[in-house]
Protein backbone atom coordinates (compact mmCIF):
# COMPACT_ATOMS: atom_id res chain seq x y z
CA UNK A 1 0.00 0.00 0.00
CA UNK A 2 1.38 3.24 -0.82
CA UNK A 3 0.46 6.99 0.13
CA UNK A 4 -0.56 8.96 3.11
CA UNK A 5 -1.27 7.43 5.83
CA UNK A 6 -5.13 8.07 6.00
CA UNK A 7 -5.42 6.74 2.25
CA UNK A 8 -3.64 3.87 3.58
CA UNK A 9 -5.94 3.31 6.51
CA UNK A 10 -8.82 3.73 4.17
CA UNK A 11 -7.09 1.03 1.75
CA UNK A 12 -6.51 -1.49 4.65
CA UNK A 13 -10.28 -1.18 5.90
CA UNK A 14 -11.58 -2.21 2.52
CA UNK A 15 -9.32 -5.04 1.69
CA UNK A 16 -9.85 -6.05 5.07
CA UNK A 17 -14.18 -5.49 4.44
CA UNK A 18 -13.71 -7.61 1.41
CA UNK A 19 -12.38 -10.31 3.50
CA UNK A 20 -14.88 -10.61 6.15
CA UNK A 21 -17.58 -10.26 3.90
CA UNK A 22 -15.99 -13.37 1.98
CA UNK A 23 -16.75 -15.17 5.53
CA UNK A 24 -19.91 -13.85 6.19
CA UNK A 25 -19.05 -12.00 9.28
CA UNK A 26 -19.13 -8.34 7.66
CA UNK A 27 -21.89 -7.04 9.82
CA UNK A 28 -19.49 -7.59 12.92
CA UNK A 29 -17.32 -5.10 11.35
CA UNK A 30 -18.40 -2.97 9.03
CA UNK A 31 -17.94 0.64 10.14
CA UNK A 32 -20.20 3.46 8.79
CA UNK A 33 -20.75 5.60 11.94
CA UNK A 34 -18.38 8.88 12.32
CA UNK A 35 -16.44 8.27 8.56
CA UNK A 36 -15.85 11.08 5.77
CA UNK A 37 -15.47 8.59 3.43
CA UNK A 38 -19.23 6.66 3.39
CA UNK A 39 -22.36 7.54 1.69
CA UNK A 40 -25.50 5.35 3.38
CA UNK A 41 -28.40 4.13 1.53
CA UNK A 42 -31.28 2.33 2.90
CA UNK A 43 -32.55 -0.48 0.79
CA UNK A 44 -35.44 -2.60 1.45
CA UNK A 45 -33.97 -6.66 1.92
CA UNK A 46 -34.29 -9.32 -0.92
CA UNK A 47 -36.34 -9.00 -4.52
CA UNK A 48 -36.87 -5.94 -6.21
CA UNK A 49 -34.43 -4.10 -3.44
CA UNK A 50 -31.07 -5.28 -2.26
CA UNK A 51 -31.05 -8.48 -4.52
CA UNK A 52 -31.91 -6.32 -7.50
CA UNK A 53 -28.57 -3.98 -6.83
CA UNK A 54 -26.48 -7.16 -6.38
CA UNK A 55 -28.14 -8.15 -9.97
CA UNK A 56 -27.17 -12.14 -11.23
CA UNK A 57 -23.88 -12.88 -9.50
CA UNK A 58 -23.17 -9.68 -7.89
CA UNK A 59 -22.69 -8.76 -11.50
CA UNK A 60 -24.80 -5.23 -11.30
CA UNK A 61 -23.15 -4.26 -8.40
CA UNK A 62 -19.58 -4.90 -9.27
CA UNK A 63 -20.13 -2.70 -12.66
CA UNK A 64 -21.45 0.14 -10.56
CA UNK A 65 -17.99 -0.18 -8.15
CA UNK A 66 -16.10 -0.40 -11.37
CA UNK A 67 -17.43 2.75 -13.28
CA UNK A 68 -17.44 4.57 -10.44
CA UNK A 69 -14.38 4.19 -8.65
CA UNK A 70 -16.03 2.97 -4.93
CA UNK A 71 -16.18 -0.34 -2.87
CA UNK A 72 -19.37 -0.93 -1.86
CA UNK A 73 -20.73 -3.06 1.05
CA UNK A 74 -24.59 -3.91 2.27
CA UNK A 75 -25.89 -5.01 6.01
CA UNK A 76 -28.90 -5.68 8.10
CA UNK A 77 -29.90 -2.30 9.09
CA UNK A 78 -29.71 -3.15 13.11
CA UNK A 79 -32.75 -0.30 13.18
CA UNK A 80 -35.59 -1.32 10.91
CA UNK A 81 -36.25 -4.65 10.09
CA UNK A 82 -36.47 -5.46 6.50
CA UNK A 83 -34.26 -2.82 5.78
CA UNK A 84 -30.56 -3.52 4.54
CA UNK A 85 -27.93 -0.55 4.65
CA UNK A 86 -25.97 0.00 1.68
CA UNK A 87 -22.61 1.88 2.81
CA UNK A 88 -20.87 3.30 -0.39
CA UNK A 89 -16.99 4.36 0.22
CA UNK A 90 -15.12 5.86 -1.34
CA UNK A 91 -12.61 9.38 -0.36
CA UNK A 92 -14.16 11.04 -3.35
CA UNK A 93 -17.46 12.60 -2.60
CA UNK A 94 -18.68 13.17 -6.35
CA UNK A 95 -17.64 9.57 -7.13
CA UNK A 96 -19.87 8.61 -4.45
CA UNK A 97 -22.70 10.32 -5.21
CA UNK A 98 -22.39 8.39 -9.02
CA UNK A 99 -22.50 5.49 -7.04
CA UNK A 100 -25.66 6.28 -5.20
CA UNK A 101 -27.29 8.03 -8.29
CA UNK A 102 -26.49 4.36 -10.31
CA UNK A 103 -28.11 2.51 -7.55
CA UNK A 104 -30.92 4.74 -7.57
CA UNK A 105 -31.54 4.18 -11.37
CA UNK A 106 -31.05 0.08 -10.77
CA UNK A 107 -34.19 -0.03 -8.16
CA UNK A 108 -36.13 2.50 -10.97
CA UNK A 109 -35.20 1.54 -14.20
CA UNK A 110 -33.62 -1.80 -14.29
CA UNK A 111 -30.50 0.08 -15.30
CA UNK A 112 -27.48 1.40 -13.43
CA UNK A 113 -26.45 3.74 -16.18
CA UNK A 114 -29.57 4.44 -18.18
CA UNK A 115 -27.40 6.50 -20.50
CA UNK A 116 -25.80 3.47 -22.15
CA UNK A 117 -28.98 2.44 -23.50
CA UNK A 118 -29.89 5.75 -25.10
CA UNK A 119 -26.29 5.61 -26.74
CA UNK A 120 -26.61 2.44 -28.24
CA UNK A 121 -29.78 3.30 -29.70
CA UNK A 122 -28.42 5.80 -30.94
CA UNK A 123 -25.38 4.43 -32.48
CA UNK A 124 -27.61 1.82 -33.88
CA UNK A 125 -25.60 -1.14 -32.52
CA UNK A 126 -24.87 -3.59 -29.67
CA UNK A 127 -22.17 -5.41 -30.29
CA UNK A 128 -20.10 -7.36 -33.36
CA UNK A 129 -21.61 -10.75 -34.57
CA UNK A 130 -20.13 -11.84 -37.26
CA UNK A 131 -17.84 -9.08 -38.27
CA UNK A 132 -21.12 -7.39 -39.83
CA UNK A 133 -20.54 -3.44 -37.68
CA UNK A 134 -24.01 -2.21 -38.11
CA UNK A 135 -24.51 1.29 -38.20
CA UNK A 136 -27.32 4.29 -38.94
CA UNK A 137 -29.92 2.32 -36.88
CA UNK A 138 -29.52 -0.90 -39.02
CA UNK A 139 -29.61 -4.05 -37.70
CA UNK A 140 -26.54 -6.02 -37.77
CA UNK A 141 -26.73 -9.65 -39.18
CA UNK A 142 -27.14 -12.84 -37.46
CA UNK A 143 -24.17 -14.84 -37.69
CA UNK A 144 -25.96 -17.78 -36.41
CA UNK A 145 -28.24 -17.74 -39.54
CA UNK A 146 -25.41 -17.46 -41.71
CA UNK A 147 -24.28 -20.72 -40.99
CA UNK A 148 -27.50 -22.19 -40.56
CA UNK A 149 -27.86 -22.58 -36.69
CA UNK A 150 -29.90 -19.68 -35.43
CA UNK A 151 -32.92 -21.45 -33.52
CA UNK A 152 -34.70 -18.06 -32.61
CA UNK A 153 -36.55 -17.20 -35.40
CA UNK A 154 -38.81 -13.81 -35.39
CA UNK A 155 -37.29 -13.57 -32.00
CA UNK A 156 -33.75 -13.06 -33.03
CA UNK A 157 -32.94 -9.22 -32.65
CA UNK A 158 -30.43 -9.78 -35.07
CA UNK A 159 -31.03 -9.27 -39.36
CA UNK A 160 -31.64 -12.33 -40.92
CA UNK A 161 -30.08 -11.80 -44.29
CA UNK A 162 -30.18 -14.05 -47.16
CA UNK A 163 -26.82 -13.19 -49.58
CA UNK A 164 -27.12 -12.71 -53.38
CA UNK A 165 -26.62 -15.98 -54.93
CA UNK A 166 -23.77 -14.52 -57.15
CA UNK A 167 -21.95 -13.27 -53.85
CA UNK A 168 -18.26 -14.13 -54.03
CA UNK A 169 -16.03 -15.37 -51.06
CA UNK A 170 -17.18 -17.99 -48.50
CA UNK A 171 -18.11 -21.43 -48.37
CA UNK A 172 -20.99 -23.33 -48.55
CA UNK A 173 -21.94 -23.08 -45.03
CA UNK A 174 -21.43 -19.07 -45.45
CA UNK A 175 -24.07 -18.67 -47.90
CA UNK A 176 -21.15 -17.91 -50.90
CA UNK A 177 -20.01 -19.79 -53.88
CA UNK A 178 -21.69 -19.05 -57.27
CA UNK A 179 -22.89 -21.14 -60.78
CA UNK A 180 -19.65 -23.08 -60.56
CA UNK A 181 -19.39 -23.58 -57.12
CA UNK A 182 -22.49 -25.54 -57.49
CA UNK A 183 -21.29 -27.51 -60.67
CA UNK A 184 -18.49 -28.49 -59.19
CA UNK A 185 -20.66 -30.32 -56.49
CA UNK A 186 -22.64 -31.93 -59.10
CA UNK A 187 -25.21 -29.77 -59.64
CA UNK A 188 -26.70 -30.00 -55.99
CA UNK A 189 -27.39 -26.62 -54.57
CA UNK A 190 -26.12 -25.85 -51.31
CA UNK A 191 -28.34 -25.40 -48.08
CA UNK A 192 -26.60 -22.84 -46.17
CA UNK A 193 -29.99 -22.25 -44.00
CA UNK A 194 -30.94 -25.47 -43.19
CA UNK A 195 -31.68 -26.94 -40.23
CA UNK A 196 -29.24 -26.89 -37.43
CA UNK A 197 -27.54 -30.15 -37.06
CA UNK A 198 -28.39 -31.99 -33.88
CA UNK A 199 -24.57 -33.26 -32.94
CA UNK A 200 -23.86 -29.27 -33.22
CA UNK A 201 -26.28 -27.02 -30.78
CA UNK A 202 -27.12 -23.49 -31.55
CA UNK A 203 -23.55 -22.29 -30.68
CA UNK A 204 -22.09 -20.00 -33.00
CA UNK A 205 -17.96 -20.57 -32.51
CA UNK A 206 -17.65 -24.25 -32.20
CA UNK A 207 -14.42 -25.62 -33.67
CA UNK A 208 -14.56 -28.46 -36.06
CA UNK A 209 -13.90 -31.94 -34.39
CA UNK A 210 -10.69 -32.08 -37.15
CA UNK A 211 -9.22 -28.80 -35.54
CA UNK A 212 -9.71 -29.38 -32.41
CA UNK A 213 -7.83 -32.79 -32.12
CA UNK A 214 -4.52 -30.98 -34.20
CA UNK A 215 -4.98 -28.22 -31.45
CA UNK A 216 -4.63 -30.89 -29.00
CA UNK A 217 -2.08 -32.84 -30.78
CA UNK A 218 0.37 -29.80 -31.22
CA UNK A 219 -0.17 -28.81 -27.67
CA UNK A 220 0.56 -32.31 -26.34
CA UNK A 221 4.06 -32.39 -28.87
CA UNK A 222 4.99 -28.68 -26.73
Amino acid sequence: MAGIQEARMRCWDYIKWIMKQMKGTLHEHLAYKDRSDVTVMHVKSGHGGISRVYGKNGDTLREIEKRTATCVFNMPDPETPGSELLCIYSHDADARDRAKRAVENVLVHGLPFPEDRQQNNNNGKRGDRGGNKGGGGQKQRCYDFSVGRCTRGDRCRWAHVVPDGNQRGGGPDRGGGGPDRRNRRGGREAKPYARPSEKWGAGANRAKPETMDLRYTISEQM
